[in-house]
């Protein structure tokens, strides 16, 4: 129990992601699950001393009575919370989530440079592959859940959902939205269905006066949309889904009030391709979808080429 207090400190002592980019970031040893070696959530101690997700060891201990790590008979079954452990986790990731959007923040407002904005891009898959790490034992309902709300909080929204496309390529369902409920629009319905048609992203400054909007969605969830960003989330074999984010705000770590407004602009439609490839990533993980195509990588290349802009070929409708 201390070591795992000891890696916390050892860890977050000064916890500086720009100082990562070298290499993969290296958590903490010990928030690892010997069965799963992700990372864990509800971490519980066997007789063996070790500590363990609990549903892994739970699924172990049907089949066998020896221990996964060392192979040994256990002298009892029983397993018992790591409170410790699990206070660390949470508290270690609270710690370096809020390095990275204070990275972010630190290069947004230094002065602008191709430089700054590899760095700023960099950041963000910093973050994003640690929150990955943090769910990546949990549904893929409940990573993507997060990836989205990071969205939401960088570029500003109000909210945020992911579509995916359905098995029978039908509807487009969506689990991970505002609502709490499922919503299924038909496929090439709305703005949603426009993006998941085309595979090409699309801004909506003005919802109600763009004619591929779906107002009946509004009706039925009581959310009254005013501008839209949607990117569509992409695999080798096509688009699988969309994700989307609602209602600017200037309240984003990202920036708001570019131009005097809180819309949606090109540089948002970059940031958030950069997180839909994150989402494709995750899906894939955990459907067995290979050869993501990382749109998101996109924004690096054009960023080295110094043709990162909101001028960008985006559609909008003003």
């Amino acid at each position: 129990r201390f070591a795992c207090c000891a890696d916390l400190d050892a860890a977050s002592t000064d916890v500086d992601p720009t100082s990562r980019f070298g290499g993969a970031w290296e958590h903490p040893p010990s928030f690892y699950c010997p069965i799963s070696r992700q990372c864990m959530h509800d971490p519980v101690i066997l007789a063996d001393g070790h500590t363990y997700e609990r549903r892994h060891i739970e699924r172990w201990l049907e089949m066998h009575s020896t221990s996964p790590v060392s192979g040994l008979p256990l002298p009892q079954t029983s397993i018992f919370p790591n409170h410790a452990l699990r206070n660390a986790i949470e508290e270690y990731f609270k710690q370096v989530f809020s390095a990275h959007r204070r990275a972010i923040r630190r290069t947004i407002e230094a002065p602008s440079s191709d430089a700054s904005k590899s760095a700023l891009l960099r950041t963000i898959d910093a973050l994003m592959q640690c929150s990955i790490l943090m769910h990546a034992d949990l549904s893929t309902e409940h990573v993507l859940t997060q990836i989205m709300e990071e969205a939401k909080t960088l570029v500003g929204a109000e909210a945020a959902s992911v579509f995916l496309v359905s098995s029978d390529g039908d509807c487009l369902r969506s689990t991970v939205n505002s609502t709490g409920a499922e919503i299924r629009i038909p496929i090439g319905t709305g703005i949603a269905g426009h993006v998941a048609s085309t595979g090409e992203p699309v801004v909506i400054r003005d919802a109600y006066s763009d004619p591929r909007f779906d107002v009946s969605v509004d009706r039925r969830t009581g959310f009254r949309t005013h501008s839209v960003l949607c990117v569509p989330l992409k695999v080798k074999r096509g688009v699988i889904g969309v994700v989307n984010l609602l209602n600017k705000t200037a309240r984003g770590v990202l920036g708001g009030e570019r131009d005097g407004s809180a819309t949606f602009d090109g540089d948002d439609v970059h940031f958030l391709q950069f997180f839909a490839s994150q989402a494709a990533s995750a899906i894939a993980a955990s459907t067995g979808l290979e050869d993501v195509r990382h749109d998101g990588a996109a924004p690096l290349a054009r960023l080295s080429s110094g043709s990162f802009s909101s001028k960008g070929a985006v559609a909008q409708a003003a």
